[in-house]
């Protein structure tokens, strides 16, 4: 199955992972960051993993920033920070169950990001009553000519 149990395809040439998780991907990161802080309560754990989408690699340190309603399914605050993955990719953030809001299932969001990788936005949706989620998350690497288009546009202002 991959190193560490990833999820891969078998295609032609390098494996490659799969996302298991809604996502998107973002400009940045939202700056400034939220807290470090893997616990903002009790009852609730959401396990996680970070790799490079061509390698399938675990990417070290990371940046995984959460944000969540309270029980009540208000968003107020306290319910974020930001995790940082290990030398395997890993990462958890503990926490009281979210609330619903909106209307819609009682989720998490995620700010996913580390140094030469294009950050993503992704979620986790709290279907079942089970004290435990997971999510594998999957981050391709910037391009060069982005990032330089990035120095060059920050040159220009």
């Amino acid at each position: 199955m991959g190193t560490a149990g990833a999820a891969q395809t078998l295609v032609d040439g390098p494996p490659t992972c799969e996302m298991r998780a809604w996502s998107g991907t973002i400009d940045g990161l939202p700056d400034p960051p939220y807290t470090k802080r893997f616990r903002t309560g009790d009852g609730f754990a959401l396990l996680g993993v970070v790799r490079d989408a061509e390698t399938c690699e675990p990417i070290v340190d990371a940046a995984v920033m959460f944000d969540m309603t309270n029980a009540d399914g208000e968003y107020d605050g306290v319910h974020r920070g930001t995790v940082y993955t290990n030398a395997f990719g890993l990462f958890a953030v503990l926490s009281g169950r979210p609330g619903a809001y909106g209307g819609g299932a009682p989720h998490i969001h995620l700010f996913v990001g580390a140094d030469g990788y294009t950050p993503i936005t992704a979620g986790h949706n709290l279907l079942t009553d089970n004290d435990t989620g997971h999510v594998e998350l999957v981050l391709h690497r910037s391009s060069p000519h982005c990032e330089q288009c990035s120095t060059e546009e920050a040159g220009e202002n």
